[in-house]
Parts: C-alpha cells; structure tokens; sequence
C-alpha cells in the first residue's frame, strides 16, 4: 500500500504535489481545531450541567455563599466562571440598600464583560474552519486548472489520444476530489461548532438574568428598579452571537467537473484528420420540345416495397452488384442516378448504396422529384 502511495506521489507533477500538501495542511487544520474546541465544548458543557442547577436551587434559596464553593469546583463552566468574574462578596448578609445597588451595579457590569469575552472566546478557532470550508473548493480548482494545462501540453507534445492526456485529467480529478474531501467536514464542522457556542452562549446569559435577579431581591425597591432599567442593555458582541449556518451552494466543484468533461471530450472526439470530399450534382431543367432522350443512362431506383429496379428491369436481392459490372463496363466515369422512395426502409436503402460502391460505381447523382410527381422509369 505504501509503495502505491509513493508511486501515485511520484506520477504527480510538482504544482499538483503543491495542491495535494496544500489541502493536506488545510486539513490538519481544521482537524486541530474541531479537537481543540470540540474538547473546550464538552467539558464546559459537562461542568454546567454540574453547576447550574445546583447553583439555581441556592440563589432561589437566597442563600448565596452556597454559591462560591461550586464555582470553585465547577471553574470550567462559563455560569461558574461568571460568578468567579462577579468581583462581588457573596457572603456578605444585611447589607443597607445602598450597599446592595452598589454591588448589583458591579455584578452586572461584569456579568456583561464576562458575557461578551466567552462569546469571542467560545467562537476561538472558529474563523479557521469556515475558512477553510470556502476556500478548500477554490483550491481543488486551481489543482483542476494545473491539470488540464498539463494535459494540453501533452496533446500538443504526443497528439490525441487519451493515454497521452490521461496523467494530467488524473491530475485535475484527484485535486478536485480533494477539495471536497476537506471542504465537505470542514461546513459540517463550522455549522456544528457554531451551533454549540450559540448555545452556550444563551444558557449563560439566561444564568446571568438568574443570577442578578437573586441579588436584587436582597435589597429594596430602588435596587429591583435598577435591575429592571440595566435588563434592557445587551452587549454588542451578545447581539452579534449568532452566526448563519453555511448552507450555499458552492458551484466551483461543479466547474472543475466540467472542464474535465471537456477535456475528455476533446480526446475521445478529435477532430477528423481527412476533409470527406463531397461534390453536388449539377441541377439541369429540360424544356420542352428540347428534351434530349440519352440511351446510355443508368438509373437505380428503389420502390416504397424495397424492390430494386436497374432501368426498367428489376433486379433480385444481392445481384445488383454484378449487374452493374457488366453496364459499366467499359463507361469510365458515367454516372449513376440513384432514386429511392421516401417509404423505403433507410437500412435498405443504405444497403443497396454499398453495393453500388462495391460494384467500384465511384459518380453518384442522387435524384430528386418534385413533390406530387410520380416516379417514372427513363425511356429507353
């Protein structure tokens, strides 16, 4: 297997070698990354789960000092850390009015800090994902576009052929293939990621409402007032959180797809190397009283029943080529006019045209009537 990978290495030319480590390194990227923040995700997740509704059940209790102890143990949870973050005394009791608005005003200001930092830490790395979801199919093109020119070149150099391109349109759907290969996960990847930041997101700051509630209700009237007047203040990086899912269609495989269709085209369908000498008969009117009766003419006629006719003589199955043999017989390049009728069967028709070609009959003229004329046999 490894002296396959080495061979196929060695076949590739040097930009397409580029192309393949390219994609290569984008994609260990976005691997590092998805581990990275897939792990961070995770284990967050799983200390929230820890802390939350513990915590939730002291705040509702109002006993907040209970509060403090989980966080410490639960520190890798954004709701844990908020509390951490607070820069408040949660053990501290009866405190004057003041006092409480004072320290609900520090709270929210750094349950807003807090808030607009994990959004921006959560989505870390995240940019690198997406990017490499819309760029990885640009660069499977270039890879497609370097393969073609080398199997142009190797047209120009060996001619057609498809063994003589064949490397090169190896080239540009291999690269193509890779583009996909590292794009594809990496837009699944982005709009799974996404999805589990906008989440944590939200659950912290509907902890962060709890969590301010609870100190607003140890003070009085003036400190419920200033909670409902700070709940309308959202952070700007809060409103920008959500981020859309990748969903477009991306056309540029679709591209690379038919430029290699059209190089395949090319060599299977070349050009034709001989132009197929063709020449038309000469159109002649006969007026009347003018008609000039030619004895010597060899007509060909094939009836709406498939009979074949040489003059006025019908002719069996297979024999035409030996009649027309001995008419010709010493009438180098005499024609032959040929008239088929329009419900003969074309197999027959085409049949008959051989046997005219191998009886060496080499001048055709292929009769036409006007439509509403009879066929007629010429007079003898």
């Amino acid at each position: 297997m490894s002296s396959d990978l080495v061979l196929f290495w060695n076949t590739l030319g040097g930009p397409a070698q580029g192309v393949v480590l390219l994609l290569g390194l984008m994609s260990l990227a976005s691997v590092a990354v998805v581990v990275e923040r897939g792990t961070g995700l995770w284990i967050a997740r799983r200390d929230t789960e820890r802390f939350v509704p513990l915590a939730q059940a002291a705040l509702k209790s109002g006993i907040l000092a209970e509060i403090v102890p989980l966080a410490e143990k639960c520190s890798l949870s954004p709701e844990a850390e908020m509390v951490q973050r607070s820069g408040i005394d949660l053990e501290a009791t009866d405190l004057a009015e003041w006092e409480a608005n004072r320290r609900l005003l520090l709270a929210r200001w750094s349950v807003d800090r807090h808030l607009a930092s994990l959004n921006l830490d959560l989505r870390r790395g995240l940019p690198i994902i997406g990017t490499i979801a819309a760029t990885a199919p640009f660069v499977g093109l270039l890879g497609t576009v370097l393969g073609i020119i080398r199997a142009f070149d190797s047209l120009g150099r060996m001619g057609g052929g498809l063994a003589g391109v064949s490397q090169g349109i190896a080239e540009a759907l291999i690269t193509t293939a890779l583009g996909l290969f590292v794009a594809i996960p990496a837009t699944w990847a982005y709009n799974f990621m996404t999805s589990k930041v906008d989440g944590s997101v939200f659950r912290a700051r509907r902890f962060s409402t709890f969590f301010l509630e609870a100190l607003a209700a140890t003070g009085g009237a003036s400190t419920r007032r200033i909670l409902s007047r700070e709940t309308e203040h959202v952070p700007g990086a809060l409103r920008l959180s959500r981020t859309e899912v990748r969903s477009d269609i991306n056309v540029t495989p679709l591209v690379d797809v038919v430029l290699v269709l059209l190089i395949i085209f090319m060599v299977v369908m070349p050009a034709p190397q001989a132009a197929l000498q063709l020449s038309i008969s000469r159109v002649v009117r006969s007026e009347a009283g003018n008609r000039q009766e030619k004895k010597d003419r060899v007509f060909v006629r094939v009836n709406a029943v498939n009979q074949v006719y040489l003059n006025d003589k019908e002719v069996p199955p297979g024999s035409l080529k030996g009649e027309l043999e001995s008419t010709f017989k010493g009438k180098t390049g005499e024609p032959l006019f040929f008239e088929a009728d329009p419900a003969a069967d074309y197999p027959r028709v085409i049949g008959i045209l051989d046997e005219v070609s191998a009886a060496g009959v080499e001048n055709i003229a292929i009769v036409s009537r006007e439509k509403g004329r009879a066929p007629r046999s010429p007079s003898p």
